[in-house]
């Protein structure tokens, strides 16, 4: 799964009832092209399970995710590039995990986390 988390900070649109903290930071692309937003992305991967121990399995999880967040100018959705990761983790899973994406979003950017747009699922 791969997500685009917008920079927060710009001054909210005319007219609009949002916070700074609320409005992404876009400038407009030129030429028709649209809006450029700065970022980063985040890309959450599926385990193979070999990293789960005896101590993991015997508290009930049962699987769990790798995730990173990458600068926008170093991502490689085929693989073939290193890619710079800006930060990384593992999170275990128990069964009953749901939230996969708030629970990476908490680790990765803290509890007052923005949101992400999904980009390849």
């Amino acid at each position: 799964m791969l997500y685009f988390i917008p920079e927060k900070g710009d001054p909210p649109p005319t007219g609009t009832s949002h916070t700074k903290e609320q409005v992404p930071k876009c400038v407009a692309a030129g030429s028709g092209a649209g809006m450029t937003c700065s970022g980063e992305f985040l890309k959450i991967q599926p385990g193979t399970g070999d990293n789960l121990s005896p101590e993991d399995i015997a508290q009930g999880y049962t699987d769990y995710v790798i995730w990173n967040r990458l600068a926008p100018e170093s991502l490689d959705i085929d693989g073939d590039l290193p890619m710079e990761c800006i930060d990384s983790g593992m999170i275990l899973l128990k069964e009953d995990s749901f939230d996969v994406l708030g629970t990476v979003m908490r680790y990765a950017y803290g509890e007052n986390a923005s949101g992400a747009i999904p980009l390849l699922w």
